[in-house]
């Protein structure tokens, strides 16, 4: 497997863990998407996934050649305001030319209008493309994604399903976009009651799942009141 975990622990106290057991492996060829209502823990097992968070208790076993990119929305504030994409494509393109830089630049939106606008003055839509390019650039195995649409107009989110349709790597996809969902995994995890679990219906049957969760929520507190 690329990735194994073995009854791992996972949160930010060990007084308060967030996920426990987790016990499951992500293979070089798995489009993984995570399921489960505003904190029940998803960001934290992508975190996890992505070495950003360590285990409370447990370990987590990675292949050799483990090569893990990850974006969140936190990334968008940790681009520095006065440098510009083109400044980040000289980072990653040392050895490149002008015009090679500005070549894949534009594959990501970039033109000549945007690749030397300081980032402060991109738009939140721009600061997300040129955070998700970042990720794509350093060409990881295991690509973690949670929330990346978030942001993104809709012709910027159908290139991106197109690109991880192209993606040859393992994915594990956090999102509330039920059609890139759709378009790009192939595996559903439920993360619900402080577990990881494989779910085994579609995201239809999750949609009737947490409806009726809402319902029964509602239920007892009529009752209560």
């Amino acid at each position: 497997p690329l990735l194994r975990l073995e009854d791992c622990v996972a949160g930010y106290s060990p007084e308060t863990p967030i996920l426990r057991n987790l016990n499951l492996r992500i293979d070089h060829d798995d489009r993984i998407a995570l399921l489960g209502q505003n904190g029940n823990g998803k960001s934290t097992f992508a975190k996890l996934l992505a070495g950003r968070l360590p285990p409370l208790s447990g370990m987590i076993y990675g292949a050799k050649k483990i090569d893990v990119g990850i974006f969140a929305q936190h990334q968008l504030d940790d681009l520095v305001e006065g440098k510009t994409p083109y400044g980040y494509m000289v980072d990653y393109m040392p050895d490149g030319t002008e015009a090679q830089r500005r070549a894949k630049l534009g594959v990501h939106g970039f033109g000549s209008d945007k690749a030397d606008t300081k980032c402060e003055q991109l738009s939140g839509g721009e600061k997300a493309r040129l955070a998700l390019a970042m990720v794509v650039w350093q060409k990881p195995n295991l690509l973690v994604l949670d929330e990346p649409t978030n942001h993104l107009d809709l012709d910027m989110r159908h290139a991106m399903e197109v690109a991880l349709q192209a993606y040859d790597g393992a994915l594990v996809l956090v999102s509330h976009d039920r059609h890139m969902l759709r378009n790009t995994a192939e595996e559903l995890l439920l993360v619900h009651d402080g577990r990881v679990e494989e779910y085994r219906e579609d995201l239809e049957g999750y949609e009737r799942w947490i409806l009726s969760s809402y319902r029964q929520t509602e239920k007892r507190d009529a009752a209560v009141s």
